[in-house]
């Protein structure tokens, strides 16, 4: 009796864990478009526009990491232009922490483009405070 309790119990918090982890993609599947998003628009629209970002050559993408592999990723540019965000997300992976869900936005920008480091952290750092303050309408208690 002992024994099919300890299995039932086992089983229930695999099942537990495997909807934590499941659940825990889904919300940052949906926050990081939506992260995106608002950086391009603060980039277009915020306090001191810069207009065209990807029209421009730049490009935006974000990736999702859990314990140290890449989940998911996805590239936000124009037609016939990659950029190099694919590669500049890949190449942070090894700063990244092993374990547990990271979520990343990148802005790709190539040499020789005119862009302002000081603006592009400004949209990044935008970015970072709105997706703190509307944290809790993509991540819900279970």
């Amino acid at each position: 009796m002992k024994s099919k309790n300890e299995q039932t119990i086992t089983k229930a918090f695999a099942r537990l864990a495997e909807v934590k982890h499941y659940n825990m993609l889904g919300f940052l599947k949906s926050l990081m478009p939506e992260a995106v998003q608002f950086a391009l628009d603060f980039h277009e629209m915020g306090p001191d526009p810069h207009g065209g970002h990807l029209e421009s050559g730049g490009n935006y993408g974000w990736m999702i990491v859990y314990n140290g592999q890449v989940v998911d990723t996805e590239v936000y540019t124009t037609e016939n232009n990659e950029g190099d965000v694919r590669e500049q997300l890949t190449s942070i992976l090894p700063r990244l922490r092993k374990t547990g869900y990271v979520g990343v936005v990148m802005a790709g920008m190539r040499f020789p483009t005119y862009f302002s480091v000081d603006f592009e952290e400004a949209v990044m750092d935008a970015t970072i405070q709105n997706t703190i303050q509307n944290f809790h309408q993509y991540f819900k208690k279970l």
